[in-house]
């Protein structure tokens, strides 16, 4: 059991109309150590509202391949954080 475990919540919303946001998603991260320097994260979702359920129907795909797109940015973006890091504070 890790001694400890931390998770990162946060929600967005979709385009807002007179009936409110068309969809709402709550997106986690749960960050759980197995190393010296590494962690385990684990991602989940959960998306309501009308444009979510005729996205599961129409497109089931739609998620994963945001999702895959997105991930790959934020691979790129830490590790030019940490080249950045090495750099100029010496990490």
């Amino acid at each position: 059991m890790p001694s400890w475990e931390r998770r990162i919540g946060w929600y967005s919303f979709g385009t807002f109309t007179d009936r409110g946001p068309l969809c709402v998603t709550y997106h986690t991260w749960l960050l759980t150590p197995i190393g010296a320097k590494k962690c385990l994260v684990t991602f989940e979702e959960v998306a309501t509202g009308r444009a979510a359920r005729y996205a599961r129907g129409a497109y089931p795909e739609i998620v994963h391949l945001s999702h895959h797109k997105g991930n790959l940015e934020l691979h790129t973006n830490i590790q030019l954080l940490i080249l950045l890091l090495h750099r100029f504070v010496g990490l």
